[in-house]
Formats: C-alpha cells, sequence, structure tokens
C-alpha cells in the first residue's frame, strides 16, 4: 500500500467533492415528501464511490459518511442507511427530507441520521452540495478548544477566510 500522505489526502477529497458537485440541483420548492422524483443511477453510483475513496483515503472510520443533495430537487438528500462505509452498496443509498426522515425507507431501519449535519446545513446553507461527516483526529481538536483553524502553507490558502464550525450541540453554525 502506497504511503498515505496529507496531499494524497486532500487530492482524493478534492476529487470526490468535485464530481458529487458537477451536477446542478433544482433550486425548486416542494415537500420530499409529497413528490417522487428518483435520483439517478449515476448519483447513487458517485455517492457508493464517494464512501469508498474516502475510506481509502483515510477520511472517513466505520462511524463517518458522507451525502449529497439530490441533484433534481433542492429538499432532499441522499446517504447511505447506518452502515460502515466501506461496506456501502447502491442498494444501501437511501433518501432524506431536509428534516432526515427517509422519504421511502423500503423497510430500512436507519436511526442516526437525525444527528447528521446535512438536515440543518441544507437550510443555512442551500449551496451546499456534499456533506463529509467524519472523526479525524487531526480536527477534533479545533471543534473542542474554540481555537480557529488558519492556514499554514500554501495548500490550504482556500482557509484563509475563515472556517465555518457546525456546533451541534447548539444545533448552529458558530462564530
Amino acid at each position: 500500500m502506497e504511503h498515505l500522505t496529507r496531499r494524497r489526502v486532500l487530492l482524493g477529497l478534492a476529487t470526490t467533492v468535485a464530481s458529487l458537485w458537477s451536477r446542478p440541483a433544482d433550486l425548486g420548492t416542494g415537500s420530499a415528501r409529497h413528490r417522487r422524483d428518483p435520483p439517478p443511477p449515476a448519483c447513487i453510483e458517485d455517492l457508493v464511490a464517494a464512501n469508498r475513496i474516502l475510506v481509502d483515503q483515510g477520511v472517513l472510520d466505520g462511524y463517518g459518511h458522507v451525502s449529497v443533495r439530490h441533484d433534481r430537487a433542492a429538499d432532499r438528500y441522499l446517504m447511505a442507511r447506518s452502515l460502515a462505509p466501506e461496506l456501502v452498496t447502491a442498494a444501501d443509498i437511501m433518501e432524506y427530507d431536509l428534516d432526515s426522515v427517509p422519504v421511502d425507507a423500503r423497510g430500512r431501519a436507519d436511526l442516526s441520521r437525525a444527528l447528521h449535519p446535512r438536515r440543518d446545513l441544507s437550510r443555512r446553507v442551500p449551496t451546499s452540495r456534499a456533506v463529509v461527516h467524519n472523526h479525524s483526529p487531526s480536527v477534533i481538536p479545533f471543534g473542542v478548544t474554540g481555537a480557529a483553524l488558519r492556514p499554514l502553507y500554501h495548500m490550504s490558502a482556500f482557509l484563509g477566510g475563515g472556517v465555518p464550525v457546525f456546533d451541534i450541540r447548539a444545533g448552529q453554525r458558530s462564530a
């Protein structure tokens, strides 16, 4: 196995997120509970691939997950049911409304999604296309200490404007 570097992780993550963001969302209105517009198979395949890539690159552990906004309805998102990301298949992808209620559970129980950050982020940042929830040991200290994550070299210049922090305890973005 090749040596895992920060550069490889960032490149893998950037490639994954870029592929998930490449499809425009229908920013129309309407309740996900009342209409059915299934995502195309390619969107589901991309989400399965994102799970596998992020596990392979060490970004996700057994409890992390990635979601994408439904590419045809901005009031819904797609995410795998409660399952380790390395085991996700197309059959495990579920569709949720912005209250994290499954649109069609098809008998699959999924208890943890009410905690997924997509719920509030989709409302607060309507242009968000993908959310990765992980437990990165190198980032966790910034979430519990109040210290700001700052760029330290040119490859992290995108952090120069600041990094938004979502405080799940407060249910909102912190300063």
